[in-house]
């Protein structure tokens, strides 16, 4: 289909300049000076071209309005050139008039028309309130029936208030302050909702707080979450940059005690490659201060394979490193000059500030005990655990094209099923760095808890599908009463069990 539709006006655009030579020159002895002059004002053309499109009708039109005024425009054109050719003005010209005057008449209900495209998460009933199609990309904020707001940017969802999603936006903002032996200077590549950033505001410690972001409209976007991000884009710490993340980190020269990145490959289609590479982390760690940590969120529903090759590209540049998992679908990996280790009286102390307190709550992670038992390996094991698989680099962007074929292959629960998996087979937790006081006891059953509950939801059916865990989370929480996560899922899946009896 997309052939069928190219090959025409592909066929036609290479006719357009010897058509305009044979237009332009009316004596071969000028030939010369004719071809380079209409060189010169196609070189000229296109150059305002890229500009319009860029900054004047993608911003204004968006892309459906910008081809449809485009094509109208060559149309136009197309009607003045034939009747400045002809002198006599045949029926052709008329024809041809008529066609023209009825494209340009029937062009806004095209503008209207075709089906319109939902983002991965959104459904025919959420309202749609905010839309914004830029130089960069399409962005949307829609909003559930039950209350739910959703970010999406070229139809796939990167942020929203549901609570499987405040999990991952809120563990990229604490646990990199759980890593960290102070954190004054913290740097977000990519801001989403802004929930993440809202959720390291809480920290008072933080001096300065940059966030760089590529897409304009998921700026305008996140005004819509203030309520979920407590009005961190007005805050004074906040340093907002509106450009690519790499090349940020190329040209500023500033230090970073945190980097929390998170950058996003979907199976369905790729383009993220580039910061998901050996060349971004070196980057990243150069921009680190001597015991900065950096933080990248990775997706549990990429293929095994991906994941692999992210963690190995990770592991290489950093001295030391380890791996997280929070339920239910986000893996984190942690990198530094330094021993990467939860520091327990550094938890301990967030707790006693209410509003951090009651943003851990929110996500089953306001106990120091629970938050060291989301590692699941580290330091060398990690590194032995993915030294088989490739590395991407900006040379080499194997994701750009390996995601996309594992992607079409399985099914998103399958994808997940594997990753949980994997995650099960390379666990350590008794190698585990750890500061602060702790009871040894006490992490154990934490850590036996946290495994119980990986098994659960690696029992089969992807994430979405708890009940078949049942056994393991029951153990887990035999094994550990106090973990607040199991405790959540077993009460959850009692209640639906109750439910489905009544029905």
């Amino acid at each position: 289909v997309a052939f069928a539709i190219m090959t025409p006006p592909t066929f036609l655009v290479g006719m357009t300049f010897p058509l305009v030579n044979r237009i332009g020159i009316r004596d071969m002895k000028r030939l010369g000076t004719g071809v380079g002059f209409l060189y010169f004002a196609n070189t000229f053309g296109s150059i305002l071209g890229s500009l319009a499109a860029g900054f004047l009708v993608l911003p204004w039109l968006g892309a459906k309005g910008g081809i449809l005024v485009t094509a109208g425009l060559n149309v136009v054109i197309g009607v003045v050139a034939l009747g400045a050719r002809l002198p006599r003005r045949p029926p052709e010209v008329a024809v041809a008039g008529a066609v023209a005057l009825a494209a340009l008449l029937v062009a806004p209900m095209l503008a209207r028309s075709g089906r319109d495209v939902l983002s991965n998460s959104q459904g025919r009933a959420d309202t749609v309130l905010f839309r914004r199609e830029d130089s960069v990309a399409e962005t949307r904020v829609y909003r559930k029936p039950g209350g739910a707001l959703h970010m999406s940017v070229d139809g796939y969802d990167i942020g929203g208030s549901e609570t499987a999603v405040l999990r991952k936006e809120k563990l990229l903002a604490h646990l990199p302050m759980a890593l960290v032996p102070r954190g004054r200077e913290v740097l977000a590549v990519g801001l989403g909702s802004g929930i993440t950033l809202g959720s390291l505001a809480l920290h008072r410690e933080i001096e300065s707080l940059v966030v760089v972001e590529i897409v304009p409209g998921v700026v305008d976007g996140a005004e819509l979450f203030r309520e979920h991000h407590g009005n961190v884009l007005d805050d004074p710490r906040t340093e907002i940059h509106v450009e690519d993340g790499i090349q940020y980190l190329l040209t500023c020269g500033r230090r970073f005690d945190v980097i929390s990145s998170d950058s996003k490959l979907n199976p369905d289609y790729v383009g993220n490659a580039a910061l998901l590479s050996r060349d971004y982390y070196a980057l990243c760690r150069d921009h680190l201060t001597d015991h900065g940590v950096m933080v990248q969120w990775v997706a549990l529903h990429l293929p095994v394979s991906e994941m692999r090759t992210i963690a190995h590209s990770f592991a290489r540049e950093f001295p030391h490193r380890a791996l997280f998992w929070h339920y239910p679908n986000s893996v984190v990996l942690a990198g530094s000059r330094n021993p990467v280790g939860v520091d327990l009286d550094r938890v301990r102390s967030f707790l006693e500030d209410e509003p951090i307190r009651e943003d851990l709550a929110s996500v089953h992670l306001d106990d120091a005990y629970g938050m060291a038992s989301l590692y699941v390996t580290g330091e060398e094991a990690l590194l032995d655990a993915v030294r088989s698989a490739p590395v991407c680099t900006w040379f080499r962007p194997r994701l750009e094209f390996s995601v996309l074929k594992s992607g079409l292959s399985r099914s998103v629960p399958v994808l997940e099923d594997g990753s949980l998996e994997w995650l099960l087979a390379v666990r350590r937790p008794g190698e585990q760095t750890v500061r602060g006081a702790f009871e040894p006891e006490t992490l154990d059953r934490f850590h036996a808890s946290a495994g119980k509950l990986l098994e659960g939801y690696g029992a089969g059916g992807g994430v979405n599908v708890l009940a078949t865990g049942t056994l393991s989370f029951r153990e887990g929480l035999a094994r550990n009463p106090e973990d607040r996560r199991l405790r959540h899922i077993v009460d959850f899946l009692e209640a639906d069990a109750r439910r489905q009896e009544g029905e």
